[in-house]
């Protein structure tokens, strides 16, 4: 098995470990999907750029929903305006731009972050955004897009705006 072979892998496993419910399992399911990745990584003998970070990132969720429990205003802020973005957008652009063809990288990942979201229409239009951000600017532009779209929903849903 090659290191794309595992990538690809590490991609259906963590999208799904982020559908599972309630999201503190998802959280630990895609912290052990992360670490056993990495291990398997390491014995083909190299890592993916992105396996350090998404670890952290699952684990520091999982912790906060624990330390915090459910519709804490810390909390919400934390997983939606920081965590998540870092973590899908390593998932759904990050590792699909890395393991797929450009076009099929963005379909995949345009469709699979559209259906894992309440309203699949505007998340449709929101991750076609995502995408061109991501092949314009990088990871980073669209974390960036990512956590200021979030920041102004979160600020509706805790009723600052």
């Amino acid at each position: 098995m090659t290191k794309t072979h595992v990538d690809l892998l590490v991609l259906v496993a963590s999208l799904a470990a982020l559908a599972v419910k309630p999201a503190a399992l998802g959280y630990l399911l895609a912290l052990a999907i992360s670490s056993i990745s990495f291990a398997r990584l390491n014995w083909l003998g190299g890592t993916s750029a992105y396996l350090p970070p998404a670890v952290a990132v699952y684990l520091a969720a999982f912790v906060a929903d624990l330390l915090t429990g459910a519709k804490s205003p810390p909390a919400d802020i934390l997983t939606a305006d920081v965590l998540a973005p870092i973590v899908e957008e390593v998932v759904f652009r990050g590792l699909a731009f890395r393991v797929l063809p450009r076009w099929g990288a963005l379909l995949v990942s345009t469709a699979v972050f559209a259906l894992l979201h309440p309203y699949p229409l505007l998340a449709l239009a929101y991750a076609v955004a995502l995408t061109l951000a991501y092949m314009g600017g990088g990871l980073a532009a669209s974390i960036a897009l990512h956590a200021a779209n979030n920041a102004i929903w979160t600020a509706i849903y805790l009723g600052f705006l």
